[in-house]
């Protein structure tokens, strides 16, 4: 029988879950595994918890206890005893723990993740730790070099070089559901995100001089239905398949060139596999989007089109209508359609001309309007109702006046008009 590999985990569940999607290989024991901790107050003052009440404390529902025990471990900073109790081969270390904020309870420094700031105030409230949760902070980057020194100087305490492994990890910016990409919302928090985890990567490297590296792959996706749910660190298979043929290169503890020959090889053919599945996705995706922007500016310049020639025709109608001579139109009747302040100057317009305004054509609440013009106003009618009789229709909606005219005109019920070819029957621009 081969001998198991077991391993450690100092990470996230990128790297427990490449043991996980492979259970049906049983190469690897994963031991002890710490999930989420904050490696910048890694040695610092540890918390003062009652112990024996914080895991009497029913949490069912609120903390899991894989991660209420794992808070336990940062809080009290207690983290490399646990990994102490059992000797491994390998322990893993992902750069993903450096992308979260701490929070300050008393003196001690935990990591920010889901609900733990409301979970520490439950815990002071029921006296099982005695500090008040003081305050979310973001370590800065420049101070990311001296605040890991001390997590790899303790990790080297246990660990000699040789038997740990960084993992080098970046978040997708698209997640697929197996049949579209779609791009995550807080483009900025991702980014910062990807920063963090980059620069801590790059730091531990350094200080962890002569670890075995699993470097990022150039190119990858996130799993829309991921069982840990939708996030930019959850990915698809293809990338945990990478990650678990890396750690079997590892195990056969090479000569390093070798070993990194190896790695270099299976990271070129999941970048092309990754490239190939996806790539046209994307690029189709960016052409659409393109093309969808270009329509928008369209849109837009039309509109604006159309606003220019609003303002046009409202100092047009105001200036002259009254002193225009009058026209003989054959015309006693009229429905406008759409409200605006053009259909206001149209109003005006028929008032003085002695044209009688059947209805006004809006999605409304009240059941008249135009009352300054008309006595009693005018019948406002919903954009769905059947219009009543009338000499003529003047759309005065003029943005969509290129759907609505040609949908009214293919009735033969009416005469129709823009609200601009209305007034020149009485006035000239």
């Amino acid at each position: 029988m081969e001998k198991v590999t077991t391993i450690n985990i100092l990470g996230t569940c990128i790297s427990r879950d490449t043991f996980s999607t492979h259970a049906d290989d049983d190469s690897y024991l994963v031991q002890q595994y710490v999930n989420e901790f904050d490696p910048f107050y890694f040695g610092g003052k540890g918390m003062e918890v009652d112990k024996e009440r914080y895991f009497d404390y029913d949490t069912t529902g609120l903390i899991p206890p894989f991660r209420k025990r794992c808070m336990y471990l940062d809080a009290t900073k207690t983290i490399m005893d646990y990994i102490k109790e059992k000797d491994s081969d390998f322990l893993l270390i992902d750069a993903a723990i450096c992308r979260m904020p701490t929070l300050r309870v008393g003196d001690t420094f935990i990591s920010v993740s889901r609900n733990r700031a409301d979970f520490f105030r439950m815990l002071k409230e029921e006296g099982i730790i005695h500090d008040d949760v003081a305050e979310e902070l973001r370590v800065p980057c420049e101070e990311f070099e001296e605040r890991l020194r001390s997590f790899s100087s303790e990790v080297l305490k246990v660990y000699p070089p040789e038997k740990i492994v960084l993992i080098e990890l970046q978040g997708s910016y698209v997640h697929y559901n197996g049949k579209v990409l779609t791009p995550f919302g807080g483009l900025d928090n991702l980014t910062e995100k990807n920063k963090r985890m980059k620069l801590g990567f790059e730091l531990l490297k350094e200080q962890l001089a002569g670890c075995h590296i699993v470097p990022m792959l150039d190119a990858v996706v996130a799993d829309t239905n991921h069982w840990l749910k939708t996030a930019f660190i959850h990915y698809t298979r293809e990338y945990y398949d990478y990650a678990y043929e890396c750690m079997n290169v590892i195990a056969k503890k090479l000569p390093r060139d070798e070993e990194e020959l190896e790695i270099r090889r299976l990271h070129r053919d999941y970048t092309q596999l990754y490239y190939k599945k996806f790539f046209n996705m994307l690029a189709l995706d960016f052409a659409q989007s393109t093309v969808e922007k270009e329509n928008a500016l369209n849109i837009e310049r039309k509109r604006k089109e159309h606003l220019n020639l609003q303002a046009k025709l409202l100092g047009s109608i105001a200036d002259k209508a009254v002193y225009r001579e009058d026209t003989d139109i054959s015309i006693s009747s009229a429905i406008i359609y759409g409200w605006s302040r053009v259909s206001e100057y149209l109003l005006k317009l028929l008032a003085n001309k002695g044209i009688k305004p059947v209805a006004v054509v809006e999605n409304l609440e009240q059941t008249t309007i135009g009352a300054e013009y008309f006595e009693g106003g005018v019948p406002l009618l919903n954009r769905a109702s059947k219009l009543p009789p009338a000499d003529c229709v003047v759309v005065s909606d003029m943005i969509n006046a290129d759907k609505i005219v040609p949908r009214l005109k293919a009735t033969k019920k009416w005469r129709i008009f823009t609200a601009e070819e209305f007034a020149r029957l009485f006035i000239d621009f």
